[in-house]
């Protein structure tokens, strides 16, 4: 189960890597806007952690990124990941663990 899950991974990571930010020619995973992948036991649930904050200093773009283009970038991910078989896939904001809310026009946590 073990290889399964690290193939899963890998393959969500390489999907991901090819989304890139407008205007950037950075993929999302290199400019730090996602910051981790879980996946669960099973296989079946993908969590994605995104960097909304614009504070950390791994991220040296999501400073100047606007909400507007992080929710965006975030909508294409879970898109694509869904696309490519993924069938739950999850955002949270990594520094509160918060789900994020994808369906409205700009970014608000889910409580």
């Amino acid at each position: 189960m073990g290889n399964k899950l690290i193939t899963l991974l890998r393959r969500a990571e390489h999907i991901l890597r090819k989304i890139i930010i407008p205007g950037y020619d950075v993929d999302i995973i290199s400019s730090g806007l996602i910051v981790k992948l879980r996946i669960s036991k099973d296989g079946s649930v993908l969590g994605v952690s995104v960097n909304l904050s614009g504070f950390d200093p791994r991220c040296l773009y999501c400073s100047t990124l606007n909400e507007y283009l992080i929710v965006n970038m975030s909508r294409k991910a879970y898109s694509e990941l869904v696309r490519n078989g993924f069938k739950e896939v999850y955002f949270f904001d990594y520094r509160t663990n918060r789900l994020v809310d994808l369906e409205l026009a700009k970014y608000v946590l889910k409580e």
